[in-house]
């Protein structure tokens, strides 16, 4: 049981950590579209 929770927090984390990182980069794309336009 307790290795079914670790596991589901797991990938919970790494789904978190997946759409950090999708939301930094869109971040930082559109900084850089208004920086040149």
């Amino acid at each position: 049981m307790r290795l079914e929770l670790d596991n589901l927090a797991h990938l919970d984390f790494s789904t978190i950590c997946r759409t950090i990182s999708m939301v930094h980069i869109a971040t930082l794309s559109c900084n850089l579209y208004f920086l040149e336009y």
